[in-house]
């Protein structure tokens, strides 16, 4: 089921309509270019973060402009429930939904995401990158936000198996070190996690596995992620180095009753289901290359 379906249906129209456009985080894709979601493999491994996970300070939001303007001047944004209707499914639906894709610091001033995070709703010019976006604890950095300067590169090759965008912000050279690439590909059975905005949430951790590779090279995982994961990084558990980015997968929400008036979070089991999409970080490396 698509994110518009998803919309249509029970409380989730309601409210959207008067959110405004930026309410609602894109959708992930599959390689096929079909609209999709994200699901719960097995026992929930959604985390959030702490000032000990590593690659986390790296780690950015993509939020509209508009609230982020808003949210600046105090503003309340709009909750995970009060969009998604996710009620006592999550223990964090009374959280607000702030970003629509998530990325990651590739090098000095570049952040790398999902291609499909630019659309003519999501361009470069309304959309902040906001660091630290994460739970208060001890410890933690002051949660900051950049503006989009230029998308340097973007492909939107679904079929291909390439869905991925490199983006220059307005980021100090020395302000965040960037993550560090991995020159190993990723095989099946390895360990990963990725760090994102599940639902446009507060930054959160996942834990899964890859379960193969498919045609288009692209790595097959059982990620818990959602909408708002769309270009999280994915990392390999024992090196917590770069494998690839996070842009599509099975979908979010099934409905739950016969008129589809509710829905209710898809639940698979480890090795079930379409599986969550990573393109492996070798795929994207020459044009990373090009902007150092």
């Amino acid at each position: 089921m698509n994110l518009w379906k998803a919309i249509l249906s029970g409380t989730l129209i309601m409210n959207l309509v008067g959110c405004g456009g930026d309410s609602a985080p894109s959708a992930f894709v599959s390689t096929d270019g079909t609209l999709t979601q994200g699901v719960i493999y097995g026992e929930d491994s959604i985390q959030e973060v702490s000032t000990h996970t590593r690659n986390t300070r790296a780690n950015v939001a993509l939020v509209h402009a508009d609230k982020w303007n808003a949210i600046m001047k105090g503003d309340a944004a709009w909750t995970v429930d009060e969009i998604y209707g996710t009620g006592q499914q999550i223990p964090w639906s009374d959280q607000e939904s702030k970003a629509f894709c998530s990325g990651t610091l590739v090098a000095p001033r570049m952040v790398l995401t999902a291609g499909h995070c630019f659309t003519e709703d999501h361009t470069c010019e309304n959309t902040v990158f906001v660091f630290n976006d994460e739970q208060k604890m001890e410890g933690a950095t002051t949660r900051k936000g950049w503006q989009c300067k230029l998308i340097v590169a973007q492909k939107n090759d679904f079929q291909g198996g390439l869905d991925y965008a490199l983006v220059e912000i307005s980021i100090p050279r020395d302000e965040v070190e960037p993550v560090i690439m991995s020159e190993t590909p990723a095989v099946v059975g390895d360990s990963v996690y990725s760090i994102g905005y599940p639902l446009g949430s507060l930054k959160k951790t996942a834990q899964g596995k890859v379960r193969r590779v498919n045609e288009t090279g692209s790595l097959e995982t059982n990620l818990d992620v959602f909408v708002g994961n769309s270009g999280s990084p994915v990392f390999d558990s024992k090196t917590h180095e770069l494998i690839g980015v996070l842009h599509g997968g099975e979908d979010d929400f099934q409905e739950q009753s016969a008129d589809g008036g509710s829905v209710e979070i898809m639940k698979c089991a480890e090795d079930a289901c379409k599986g969550e999409f990573v393109i492996p970080i070798q795929k994207i490396l020459a044009d990373i290359e090009k902007q150092k």
